[in-house]
């Protein structure tokens, strides 16, 4: 499974909260629109099935 990161600029007021709750995807400049650091982020690791 992949994913893939997109913004909705019409939407984003700039308070970077996404960038809050993940750094490592999303950066909002001082007074300026997200910024996506990388759209095509690598799967999450999957981790073995527990009882």
């Amino acid at each position: 499974m992949s994913y893939r990161i997109e913004a909705d600029l019409d939407l984003c007021q700039g308070h970077a909260m996404c960038e809050l709750e993940a750094p490592d995807y999303f950066r909002v400049p001082k007074r300026g629109k997200v910024e996506i650091i990388d759209p095509e982020p690598p799967p999450p690791p999957s981790k073995p099935a527990q009882r």
